[in-house]
């Protein structure tokens, strides 16, 4: 859907460009911008475009497309389109790339290399699909919700993450009421949590100033000057010990992700008023 919605408006550029002479509103700058689309889109897109339907040529096709819109003369079109033909690389894999055996335009000598180089990996003492599963899963986490800091300041009370826990807890489970609504009261308490940290913080620095002891005023200054945590950074193992080392979070959200995965999908929400059945 997002490939179709972007030659859509290749093609777009493409109509404007051949008919910028009927547009009359049309301005120097807008008329550039098409140009310089149409000559992106016939020098680069139109043979990838024509060959989409041949499943061996879709990896080679797509990695050449992706040198030639790095080595573009347009900088700001090459950037901007590599980025978006990044984000459809994620279907590439071991087995896809083996189309590439059936691809009559990739030299023997590349298809000798992939075949040493998969003899080389059968013959490997790694675990490959443990690896792959590890690896696909903490990848995952960073890219949907950013990496954790490696530290977290102890201003959540354990209240708040007792909260976080029951939340969780009816989101695998399904609840999306009582999900919604524990989550409105971690953001409540999380919020006191934060005005309380501070408030103690800025008493600190009074009292410490008053006794003109300036060594605690800068630690306590240092630490007001920082950004707050996130409210969502607030991470707590099983056992109910709470983890701030970034290694401990990936291997804790790793768990996670492992169990929204295997958990039942939920049943019983689903508005079926209406339908029949032939």
């Amino acid at each position: 859907m997002h490939q179709a919605r972007w030659m859509a408006k290749i093609l777009y550029s493409l109509k404007i460009w051949m008919l910028r002479d009927q547009l009359h509103d049309l301005t120097k700058w807008e008329e550039k911008c098409a140009r310089d689309v149409a000559l992106s889109a016939a020098t680069v897109y139109m043979k990838p475009w024509f060959t989409t339907s041949l499943a061996a040529a879709a990896p080679r096709t797509d990695l050449d497309l992706l040198q030639k819109l790095r080595t573009y003369p347009d900088p700001q079109i090459a950037k901007v389109s590599s980025a978006k033909l990044q984000k459809h690389l994620w279907y590439l894999s071991e087995e896809l790339v083996g189309f590439a055996f059936f691809d009559e335009e990739v030299p023997p000598e590349t298809k000798r290399a992939m075949v040493q180089a998969m003899r080389e990996e059968e013959n490997s003492n790694d675990d490959g699909i443990h690896i792959h599963t590890t690896w696909y899963i903490q990848t995952c986490y960073q890219k949907c919700i950013g990496k954790r800091p490696k530290s977290r300041r102890g201003f959540v009370s354990t209240e708040t993450l007792d909260k976080i826990k029951e939340s969780r807890a009816a989101r695998l489970a399904g609840n999306q009421d009582q999900h919604r609504a524990l989550s409105r009261q971690t953001r409540t308490r999380l919020g006191r949590d934060k005005e309380r940290y501070v408030r103690s913080l800025a008493e600190d620095v009074e009292g410490h100033l008053n006794a003109n002891d300036l060594r605690p005023t800068y630690r306590a200054l240092k630490k007001l000057r920082f950004e707050s945590p996130s409210r969502a950074r607030a991470i707590r193992a099983a056992d109910g010990r709470v983890v701030s080392e970034m290694d401990g979070q990936m291997a804790l959200w790793a768990e996670y992700f492992g169990q929204l995965f295997t958990v039942d999908p939920p049943i019983g929400q689903l508005y079926t008023t209406g339908l029949q059945t032939s």
